[in-house]
């Protein structure tokens, strides 16, 4: 059969790229006419609100049938352009680290500066940020501000120690930051220092290729973005979960190496003085893995394994024990039980809750209600969510499908059902702001089954287009993220804006108006609920002081004009005392006097 001319080769290639083309603009021709330019009503913690529902609808089919465009279009383009040659694996490797790395950086810092400009997306940041000045302070605790019921606040205990509900793992990973004034950067730095553990595993499961779409996958996901890009400690969680994983890959090939048995350890640690039960849903399989290697190796073997895996392991659970002392007076005492003993100590004023409706314990919030049917359905919409804010399209959970097979894989298919197993009864998934943030550590196994699957997917194309082996499998993953970049991402990141300035608004409205060095009282919650919607959030509180109330604003609960008068004849005499009202949907500031 005679070759067809290049030009109509050509135009075979091109046409689908025009029909992807068209679908996007389908996309959002449907949003602008007809879902609100897809402006999306946030607030939920299960299921998702109506338009994010029409936006998600809508993406399914326009953005699937985008991908599968392009990606037939990308592979007709490669067909006509030469065969490049191969280069050296360890140098190119190395080469693909190092940008990735940087990349993973600029995406979270980018984030950071220009669509948050700083702000926190939930409460828990601004304890988490106190925390991490406290340490850099060198304490655990300090002790309570003057007059301490104008300063209680959520996810803080104020009893004559002044510190935060939470494990200490990531405040401590924070430190580093309080000292050059960037604490909200160091995330976007160990997300950076993930990307070696996700490529380097998928490497050793389904060779360099498939490390590569790992990372890229990594890299282009809008919820792993994010999260990075704020102050919460999920993002150092799953480092630690994945370099746990990588250990135990490791202490498996050279059971000699007494180093991987204490990554291992140490890593894992790491996650539980972070999230403990999301360290435990992922890691649990780890350990037990671990456990039956170190039991098949020689007695020499053996002793050394466990001797390196004791070390460190036995560390940082005396760390942790000693924390809770410190802090809460028993060793086995943790802040989160300290802090909603607290919260009845003061009787629910301005900690977030109210007597008629306290918080649920920890035990009680991760069994539910017991109800199965409430709990599976609870999961699945979690699992919905995470898929769409983790890839930006549910075409990718093809790629963890292929990687079933993959003998390699069978840890991490496992520490993916261990976190669901674990976290099946919770009582919601997580807010919406960004993704489902009680399920974000399953991003790691699912972005590692994700390479896997592609290294699966390539095998195949190989054995139908053995000529171009890898280029149909390459221009599925490049066509679904590009795609997704262009349409899922914009859509997230202006809900985000949108949250940003709300949240700003206070801080934007002291500085229009050049106060400074002041102190500003809010009543009730931080936030007009009116005012926020249809894209609401999850900031209500006003944010955290410093440990030291040295800051050139400093916030209050306004406890009544004489009160807080009293406060700051008291206590901030050389300071301006106003109390912040919301009038119009605009934070408006009044002197004390």
């Amino acid at each position: 059969m005679a070759a067809r001319p290049p030009f109509i080769r050509l135009s075979q290639a091109l046409w689908p790229i025009a029909a992807s083309a068209l679908s996007l603009l389908a996309f959002f021709a449907v949003g602008r006419l007809f879902v609100w330019s897809y402006t999306l009503d946030l607030g939920s913690m299960v299921l998702p609100a109506g338009r994010q529902t029409y936006f998600l609808l809508f993406w399914t089919v326009l953005g699937s049938l985008a991908a599968a465009f392009l990606a037939l279009g990308l592979t007709r383009l490669q067909a006509l352009a030469p065969r490049a040659g191969a280069s050296t694996g360890e140098r190119r490797d190395a080469t693909w680290l190092a940008v990735t790395m940087v990349a993973a950086f600029v995406v979270a810092g980018t984030i950071r500066a220009f669509v948050l400009r700083g702000a926190v997306v939930t409460d828990d940041e601004s304890a988490y940020r106190f925390m991490a000045q406290t340490l850099a302070s060198g304490r655990l605790w300090v002790a309570s501000p003057p007059m301490k019921a104008f300063f209680d606040r959520v996810f803080m205990i104020n009893d004559g120690k002044f510190y935060g509900q939470y494990f200490i793992g990531w405040p401590a990973l924070m430190v580093p930051g309080v000292y050059v004034g960037a604490t909200g950067y160091m995330n976007a730095i160990y997300s950076a220092l993930t990307v070696p553990a996700v490529f380097l595993t998928v490497r050793g499961m389904a060779g360099a290729a498939a490390g590569r779409v790992a990372t890229l996958l990594y890299l282009a996901s809008p919820m792993l973005g994010v999260g990075a890009a704020t102050e919460l400690s999920h993002t150092t969680c799953l480092m630690a979960a994945a370099w746990s994983v990588y250990c135990l890959l490791r202490s498996r090939e050279t059971p000699g190496n007494w180093r991987w048995h204490a990554g291992v350890a140490f890593c894992f640690a790491l996650g539980l003085l972070i999230r403990p039960l999301s360290t435990l849903g992922v890691g649990l399989p780890v350990l037990v893995s671990w456990l039956v290697n170190v039991v098949r190796h020689s007695p020499v073997e053996r002793r050394r394994a466990i001797v390196a895996f004791a070390v460190p392991a036995c560390s940082m659970a005396a760390l942790l024990f000693a924390v809770n002392f410190a802090q809460n007076g028993s060793v086995l005492t943790t802040s989160y039980a300290r802090s909603q003993q607290y919260m009845r100590e003061v009787k629910f004023l301005n900690v977030g809750w109210s007597v008629a409706a306290p918080p649920a314990s920890l035990a009680r919030y991760i069994l539910g209600s017991g109800e199965w049917e409430l709990s599976l359905a609870r999961t699945a919409i979690g699992l919905v969510r995470l898929v769409y804010d983790l890839f930006g399209s549910p075409l990718l959970l093809v790629l963890v499908a292929l990687a079933w097979a993959a003998r390699p894989a069978r840890i991490i298919w496992l520490s993916a059902l261990s976190f669901v197993v674990l976290h099946f009864s919770l009582s919601d998934s997580g807010i919406d702001t960004f993704g489902p943030v009680h399920f974000y550590e399953l991003a790691w196994p699912l972005i590692v089954l994700a390479g896997v699957g592609f290294g699966r997917l390539a095998s195949l194309s190989r054995e139908w287009r053995p000529a171009r082996p890898d280029s149909w499998a390459l221009a599925v993953v490049i066509a679904v993220v590009f795609v997704s970049l262009i349409g899922f991402v914009p859509v997230r990141l202006h809900a985000l804006q949108i949250v940003a300035s709300n949240v700003n608004a206070p801080a934007d409205a002291l500085k229009a108006r050049g106060i400074s060095h002041a102190v500003i009282f809010t009543a009730g919650l931080f936030v007009d609920e009116q005012c926020i919607a249809p894209t609401r959030h999850f900031v209500y509180f006003r944010p955290n002081n410093d440990p030291g109330l040295r800051n050139d604003i400093l916030w209050a609960n306004h406890l009544g004009w004489k009160d807080d008068i009293d406060l700051m004849k008291k206590w901030f005499p050389d300071r301006n005392g106003y109390v912040m009202k919301w009038e119009g949907c605009r934070p408006r500031f009044q002197h004390l006097e």
